[in-house]
């Protein structure tokens, strides 16, 4: 199980990163002079991840289900900026955010099946 939870894991982060890149580019033509929205954002999105992967880690039996909710929204926000892209960085990489979603949402299907089967807490 511990391979997975670092494919998990390497995957959320990656996939927040690209979040938070696509979302500040998108983002950042708009803002004049209060950042707090997007700090808030962006922050959100982290605390977010941090405890999924925090519940992965520890085996929680609910931390498969609530990544993969997370991924599904966070998906919607990679179509929205890829939909809203104002620029080719912006499009590159919200296709390469939803790429990395859809392997996440995979490795965490094939993990979720494997803690059913150990039982969990």
């Amino acid at each position: 199980m511990k391979p997975k939870c670092k494919t998990i894991t390497v995957a959320a982060i990656l996939s927040v990163v690209l979040f938070m890149i696509a979302y500040g580019i998108t983002l950042l033509p708009t803002l004049t002079g209060n950042y707090r929205p997007l700090l808030n954002t962006l922050g959100f999105a982290m605390l977010l991840y941090a405890w999924a992967i925090l519940g992965i880690w520890r085996k929680r039996r609910f931390a498969v289900g609530f990544m993969q909710f997370i991924n599904v929204v966070y998906s919607f926000g990679f179509i929205s900026t890829l939909i809203s892209g104002e620029n080719l960085v912006t499009i590159i990489v919200s296709i390469i955010g939803l790429m990395v979603n859809g392997y996440l949402f995979w490795v965490c299907h094939q993990s979720a099946q494997q803690l059913r089967s150990q039982g969990t807490r």
